[in-house]
């Protein structure tokens, strides 16, 4: 017996036509040269693709995703990822109210170009539910008259609740309508999602989720004033490119983040004294930025390369 939610699906699209399908050949895929798909922030969202930000409640998941947000509807790069273009942003808040989230969104407006506050397009519902299918005609209505870029969803709320056997479901109920939106208006989809506390709390979806994503970055907090950002996933074409994991600044109090590798970096650096052997500068740095030897490492190499430190027979120096 169909449910629900099916039978309401049916008469939303009962008079839509059936599209044929159609096999292409090998020789089709070669003549015909792959058109680029637009990277709205370089090797991090992309058009067509679904982004993950996860991390632990009040983490800040919002405040990076609101700073992208604008970053992007701002054509300004963000903490360090080009943004090629400037582009119309839908941002869904699902979980702060009105209140809470324009509180927010002001403060950051009033630092931002004119432009990020036409390009810039909010809504903030208690109760959506995206598996209504009246729900996710609302939705294409309103990207139809936006004609937006970057969807950004904060937080869908039934992806913690329920069984969490049930992936088949949320792929189809969730994940589904996310790619039709994705297809139809030619947009990316950024996500933030609640990683649990216990894997017995794991929410319900989160692993058809995940697979259906081409992006995930959890988000972790070393410091009060730090956001650590690590790449769990990413694009197999894109895996040789970029870092795995970078640490940027947070200020809770004005709800803005900003590339803050340097500034740490250069802190450390004061606190040490040079010429040092890497495996002493490693040891530091990954004591002060509680980090592991391989990524202590790899900020030493990245230093190296971006010629703030320079190899001498002494050991590092501070080339600056």
């Amino acid at each position: 017996m169909p449910s629900i939610d099916e039978l309401v699906y049916d008469i939303y699209h009962e008079d839509e036509p059936i599209e044929p399908l159609n096999f292409n050949t090998g020789r089709q895929s070669l003549e015909n040269p792959l058109v680029e798909i637009p990277e709205l922030v370089n090797n991090w969202v992309r058009v067509g693709d679904i982004s993950l930000l996860v991390g632990f409640g009040g983490v800040g998941k919002s405040t990076i995703a609101l700073n992208l947000a604008l970053s992007l509807a701002s054509g300004i790069d963000f903490i360090g990822y080009k943004v090629s273009n400037a582009e119309r942003v839908a941002y869904l808040d699902l979980e702060m109210g009105q209140y809470e989230f324009r509180s927010r969104l002001n403060l950051l407006l009033e630092q931002c170009p004119e432009i990020a506050r036409d390009n810039f397009y909010w809504a903030c519902l208690s109760n959506f539910n995206i598996k209504d299918r009246r729900n996710e005609t609302r939705l294409k209505d309103a990207l139809a008259k936006i004609k937006p870029k970057l969807l950004i969803i904060d937080n869908h709320a039934s992806f913690h609740a329920g069984d969490p056997n049930r992936e088949g479901e949320m792929m189809t109920n969730v994940v589904n309508p996310f790619r039709e939106i994705m297809s139809e208006f030619n947009l990316g989809i950024l996500y933030l999602m609640h990683t649990p506390w216990t894997e017995k709390e794991r929410p319900r979806g989160t692993v058809a989720l995940f697979d259906a994503a081409a992006t995930a970055v959890a988000v972790i907090r070393p410091q009060a004033d730090i956001r650590r950002l690590k790449w769990t996933k990413r694009r197999s074409v894109r895996s040789d490119m970029g870092e795995t994991e970078i640490e940027i600044g947070y200020n809770a109090e004005k709800h803005i983040v900003y590339k803050a590798t340097s500034k740490v970096m250069d802190e450390i650096l004061m606190e040490i004294d040079l010429p040092a052997k890497r495996s002493t500068l490693a040891k530091h740095i990954a004591e002060a930025l509680d980090i592991d030897k391989s990524g202590a490492y790899r900020r030493i190499r990245t230093m190296v390369k971006d010629e703030i430190l320079m190899e001498t027979i002494n050991g590092l120096i501070d080339k600056q």
